[in-house]
C-alpha cells in the first residue's frame, strides 16, 4: 500500500513539474491600428482612362502579428471594417464600397504572401485594375501590408470592374 502511495506520489510530482515549466514560447502577439491615408490618386491610364481618387471614409483595420521564438514575425492577421469610396475625377462620379477583407499576411523572408478573403478592393497600376473582389485574391511579392499593391497569383470569387461603372 505504500509502494503504491510512493508511486503516486512521485506520478503527480513528475506531472506537475512538468505542467508548470515554461515552455520555451515565442513572443506575445501585436495587435495594432493600421492607419491609412486620407486618400490615394492615380493619374488618368494609371487604374482607369481618367484619374481616379480613393477616400478612406473609415478605417477600422486591425493588424494581430505573431513572431517566431526570435522575435521574428511569422504572420498578420488583418480584421476590422474598411469603407473607401472611388471617384472619378474628372466628372465626380463616386461608388462608395465595404473592403473590410479580412485578410492575412504571411512572411516569407524578404516577401510577403497576402491573402485577401470577403469584399477587397484591388487596385494594381502595374495592370491598369480597379475591382472590388468578394471571394479570395491571394498576392504575392516584396512589398508592405497597407496599402497592398503586389501582384495577384490567384483569384476566386465575384469580381466588380469599377473603371466602367465610373467612367
Amino acid at each position: 500500500m505504500r509502494r503504491v502511495r510512493l508511486v503516486l506520489v512521485l506520478i503527480l510530482s513528475a506531472i506537475t513539474l512538468l505542467a508548470s515549466a515554461a515552455p520555451a514560447a515565442a513572443a506575445k502577439p501585436l495587435r495594432e491600428f493600421l492607419p491609412a491615408p486620407e486618400f490615394i490618386e492615380f493619374a488618368a491610364g494609371e487604374l482607369c482612362a481618367f484619374p481616379v481618387r480613393i477616400d478612406v471614409l473609415v478605417n477600422r483595420e486591425y493588424g494581430t502579428t505573431f513572431f517566431d521564438k526570435s522575435g521574428q514575425p511569422t504572420h498578420t492577421i488583418v480584421t476590422g471594417s474598411l469603407v473607401l469610396r472611388l471617384v472619378n475625377v474628372d466628372t465626380s462620379t463616386s461608388v462608395v464600397v465595404n473592403a473590410g477583407g479580412p485578410g492575412l499576411v504571411v512572411y516569407e523572408g524578404d516577401n510577403i504572401r497576402v491573402t485577401l478573403r470577403g469584399r477587397s478592393l484591388i487596385f494594381l497600376p502595374s495592370d491598369h485594375l480597379l475591382y472590388l473582389n468578394s471571394g479570395q485574391v491571394v498576392e504575392f511579392g516584396n512589398g508592405s501590408i497597407q496599402p497592398v499593391v503586389l501582384p495577384v497569383i490567384s483569384q476566386t470569387g465575384h469580381r466588380v470592374d469599377y473603371c466602367p461603372i465610373l467612367g
